[in-house]
């Protein structure tokens, strides 16, 4: 192994030591609990994979409680009726069936996951037909497919809240009807 090598690998693990302290909120730096971080984030991906596929994919709400802590928080989700709120379990299934109405054929096509400590990210493709209308803009029965990115929190094994962003340029691109000759 090279000098530079080496101290990229030095460097590397620094600095993955730090941010598992501090994800922690310990300076334990021991093995159990840098063990113990890791398997709470993994849980928390597999909750996570199994929230998108259960309850956006598939609409079954009955279990959205199993996944979700209330109130559950949406930090920041610019567009979104329920931006810096804090949802109860009816209000939060009425959001879930808001975004069903409107994309009867929705599917979150999760690309990426990554975790660290009590938080997830997930890069994903929202996918569907616009059949429901949006304030100010009327069902278009296009389909459609836009990239986006979620960052959800974490507490105790459950969903807290969220912070995302969406292409939501890259869908009214989508829908708008095109000038003629484009």
């Amino acid at each position: 192994m090279s000098k530079n090598s080496l101290m990229v690998l030095l460097v590397t693990a620094c600095v993955l030591g730090i941010n598992a302290v501090e994800a922690s909120g310990s300076s334990d730096t021991n093995p159990q609990n840098l063990e113990g971080i890791y398997k709470m984030t993994e849980n928390n991906k597999v909750t996570l994979r199994e929230f998108m596929e259960e309850v956006w994919n598939k609409g079954n709400l009955e279990i959205a409680d199993k996944f979700v802590s209330f109130p559950y928080v949406i930090h920041h989700d610019p567009g979104d009726q329920w931006d810096g709120q804090s949802l109860d379990l009816e209000t939060f299934k009425k959001r879930v069936l808001y975004s069903r109405e409107t994309f009867p054929d929705l599917h979150f096509a999760v690309q990426e996951i990554v975790g660290e400590g009590d938080k997830v990210a997930i890069s994903w493709y929202l996918e569907g037909t616009h059949k429901g209308d949006i304030p100010g803009l009327p069902a278009t029965k296009k389909k459609v497919k836009v990239p986006g990115l979620t960052i959800y929190s974490f507490s105790k094994g459950k969903i807290t809240g969220h912070w995302q962003v969406i292409d939501r340029l890259g869908f009214m691109q989508q829908v708008m009807p095109r000038p003629e000759g484009k």
